[in-house]
């Protein structure tokens, strides 16, 4: 009979220590299939380096992005590297983009039901889109921090990776303190002007340049 009271509390401990269990874990299910609308959360901006190295290509400038260009909510950082190869010009654009309503304006620019981008696949880098215009050929992605790229939403929503799984954190991402997933991107643009060749010998020369191009941003996230 003594060890009675001392069972029972060792049971209820052990009951209410798998309920907790199992609401956190109901939370962290629910959160994945069903994903909350999401927060604007403070986040570490990016340095964008004064100079970037593509093999064979020579750089020219490298300054900020004229805002009157695009649309400056969507990229009001955004930072433009220029290349000479003989007499070819390559302009690269990069933003970095950590608010996921402005990742979505972003994705419904390059939405093949809206433009007609092709979209490709290289393996174990992931994906971008080729949109042909009347001058240039453009290259587009979101690079993510893992290093692979996308350009439609729901390979972003698939990918997106969980950044902790401690509980300190989940406590945190439940006060909504700290994203639990990381939907960030750097968009890019890679653009060639056609100057006389054709539209496949110009995107020839941009995938070309694509690897190492992704390669670098890939490993110049900030942490959160």
């Amino acid at each position: 009979m003594t060890n009675a009271p001392k069972f029972l509390g060792s049971g209820l401990r052990i009951g209410l220590l798998g309920l907790l269990t199992l609401g956190v874990g109901a939370v962290v299910v629910r959160s994945l299939l069903f994903p909350p609308p999401p927060r604007l959360t403070t986040q570490a901006g990016l340095d964008y380096p004064d100079a970037v190295t593509l093999s064979r290509w020579q750089l020219v400038t490298a300054e900020p992005y004229d805002p009157s260009t695009l649309d400056p909510s969507l990229a009001p950082d955004a930072y433009q590297y220029r290349y000479q190869q003989g007499d070819r010009t390559l302009e690269a654009t990069v933003a970095y983009v950590t608010h996921p309503f402005v990742n979505e304006t972003y994705f419904r620019m390059y939405s093949p039901t809206l433009i007609n981008i092709q979209i490709h696949k290289t393996d174990q880098q992931g994906f971008y889109g080729v949109v042909t215009r009347q001058d240039h050929v453009e290259l587009h992605a979101c690079v993510r921090p893992r290093g692979h790229s996308v350009i439609l939403y729901p390979q972003l929503a698939r990918g997106a990776d969980v950044i902790d799984w401690r509980l300190s954190h989940l406590w945190k991402w439940m006060m909504g303190q700290s994203p639990l997933r990381d939907y960030r991107c750097l968009w890019t643009t890679l653009r060639l002007p056609l100057e006389g060749r054709s539209p496949d010998d110009a995107y020839a020369i941009l995938e070309s340049v694509w690897p190492e191009w992704r390669s670098h941003w890939s490993q110049t996230f900030p942490p959160l």
